[in-house]
């Protein structure tokens, strides 16, 4: 059951248009606003606890590039059937030259076979 509902917050119109913006890049306000609060209590912790200040951003780090190449794994995943198709069309393309090809050389070659038989018929 979704027990999301709209709030109501006393904010100046131009922050509430950066909100929405912000928003665009995220599933939902809701997710965006998440996404600035916990920005907000890391940058809280590092403050009131320095000593944890470089762990937190190398694990940021990690975390990261961690998204980074699930991104990139699932846009291969999300290209990879039209990739297959692209390249099953060009082999395909490629053995029905080959083909014709092959077939125009026996055609020559039949019908020099029956010019060489009929020449050597009439001599």
């Amino acid at each position: 059951m979704d027990k999301k509902r709209p709030a109501t917050f006393r904010i100046e119109p131009e922050t509430a248009e950066k909100i929405r913006v912000l928003s665009k890049d995220f599933s939902n306000q809701d997710a965006a606003l998440n996404a600035i609060m916990a920005a907000y209590e890391r940058e809280n912790l590092m403050m009131a606890q320095p000593q944890f200040s470089e762990d937190i951003r190398q694990f940021e780090e990690y975390q990261r590039f961690l998204s980074a190449k699930y991104t990139d794994m699932l846009n291969a995943l999300a290209t990879a059937d039209e990739r297959a198709r692209v390249e099953v069309r060009e082999l395909l393309a490629s053995k029905d030259a080959t083909i014709q090809d092959l077939q125009s050389q026996l055609v020559k070659a039949k019908t020099a076979g029956r010019r060489m038989k009929s020449f050597t018929m009439t001599a």
